[in-house]
């Protein structure tokens, strides 16, 4: 069995409707700033269909030296399995890769099993979700304790993450009081004043 060792852990899911919002880098501040400011247990799980690069490793300063846990593999123990692949970083945070396979129910299942194990271990869970509305990352969604959603300011991408906010809410009964929005002014730092206004 499994030792407990924590006994209050927040699962924290970084979400965005579409790629390029600086979700990951967010993730990464996210996860350094609460082993920073709490002197806390943290991990962040960098999550990716089969087909996505992991950008968390090298945003960590690590090269080569990560494995990447993939949920569709046969596993014959999950605990000894997610031990394997947990890295400790120069940072003070631990670093976690996975991969899933879309449509495949089981990868849910294993992840969830995987999140039952680390909130054994760890204060904080970030979860580094990848920008696609597929059952899996909803079903991660469903199990956060609180979700961060990164959106920009352009009235488009603000209607998709309005529209994903009253999905969450009425399609899993999500509390409003644990979404957090993060308007990322990136996207707009890098093109000039009359483009913006475009």
């Amino acid at each position: 069995i499994h030792q407990k060792t924590i006994f209050e852990s927040t699962v924290i899911s970084v979400f965005s409707s579409y790629s390029q919002a600086g979700k990951t880098v967010y993730a990464l501040n996210l996860g350094l700033s609460i082993n920073r400011e709490t002197h806390k247990s943290a991990i962040i799980l960098d999550i990716r269909p089969n087909d996505n690069m992991h950008s968390m490793p090298q945003r960590l300063g690590l090269k080569d030296n990560y494995k990447i846990f993939d949920l569709s593999g046969v596993l014959a123990n999950l605990a000894v399995a997610t031990k394997d692949f947990i890295v400790k970083t120069a940072f003070g945070i631990d670093l976690l890769c996975i991969n899933y396979q879309i449509e495949d129910e089981s990868s849910v299942k294993k992840l969830l099993g995987i999140l039952s194990l680390l909130i054994n271990d760890y204060h904080y869970i970030v979860l580094d979700l990848p920008s696609v509305m597929d059952q899996f990352v909803f079903s991660v969604l469903n199990q956060s304790d609180l979700i961060h959603i990164l959106t920009s300011p352009d009235p488009v991408d603000l209607k998709k993450t309005h529209h994903l906010i009253d999905r969450l809410k009425t399609d899993f009964s999500f509390q409003e009081a644990k979404i957090k929005i993060v308007i990322n002014e990136y996207k707009f730092s890098k093109i000039n004043y009359q483009e913006q206004r475009v």
